[in-house]
């Protein structure tokens, strides 16, 4: 029995429900994606790069599963809005999200200019609360919602991150406010956010020495997406 298997088992049977991935088509956010299929639910993955994405679709079709993907670039609001409208429109309800979708840089405070900055918090932090402010409505509508964030262990700041850090903080408050205001609501809708260590991912790859991969996969420090 896979870990999917054993987990749906225990716990989650989505079968009916609408979900939206962003960033699903790799990492932590597939492994999301995969998972909530496997648990009956749709996937929608929400992702920049097309090749990827449709490379992911293809293989949770190919496992009898049902997903559809639409190309979107985080940092465009306007897209977005439209976008995740479509899918809002097209699914009839959406009833979990998952804010998957991010960038990391590795840079000091000092070697990171203003427009580098700005795009970090762009694609993980104005992202999410674009996505999140566009779906809202449908859910509380339906009086029914599940949305996750992913936050980081490293949230609380670690160096050579500046903008990585910076949204990662704000995340965890944005999920920290809406989560009173849906509970104020008293309906169905709750908002957490789940916080990653260390994952061996391509994003993790990306910003990381060959010597400090080999040290980090030696410790067995890492987790993998599939933990998530």
């Amino acid at each position: 029995m896979t870990k999917y298997e054993r987990c749906n088992k225990l716990k989650f049977d989505f079968t009916g429900r609408n979900a939206i991935v962003t960033g699903g088509a790799n990492g932590i956010s597939f492994e999301v994606a995969k998972g909530l299929c496997s648990a009956g639910a749709k996937s929608i993955i929400l992702d920049i790069d097309e090749k990827r994405a449709l490379a992911a679709i293809k293989k949770l079709r190919d496992s009898g599963f049902d997903a559809e993907y639409k190309n979107v670039d985080m940092t465009n609001d306007d897209q977005v809005s439209s976008v995740v409208s479509e899918v809002v429109k097209e699914a009839g309800n959406i009833d979990i999200l998952f804010n998957g979708a991010g960038i990391m840089d590795s840079n000091s405070l000092a070697d990171t200019d203003i427009k580098n900055f700005r795009h970090v918090l762009d694609v993980n932090l104005f992202g999410t609360y674009s996505v999140t402010r566009t779906v809202l409505g449908s859910m509380i509508k339906n009086g029914f919602g599940r949305i996750i964030n992913v936050t980081s262990a490293y949230a609380n700041g670690v160096r050579n991150a500046i903008g990585y850090t910076a949204s990662k903080g704000a995340i965890t408050s944005l999920t920290r406010s809406l989560a009173a205001e849906m509970k104020s609501l008293d309906l169905d809708i709750t908002v957490n956010a789940i916080s990653p260590p260390a994952t061996d991912t391509e994003l993790w790859r990306k910003t990381r020495s060959d010597e400090v991969i080999r040290r980090h996969l030696e410790m067995k420090d890492v987790g993998s997406a599939q933990d998530m």
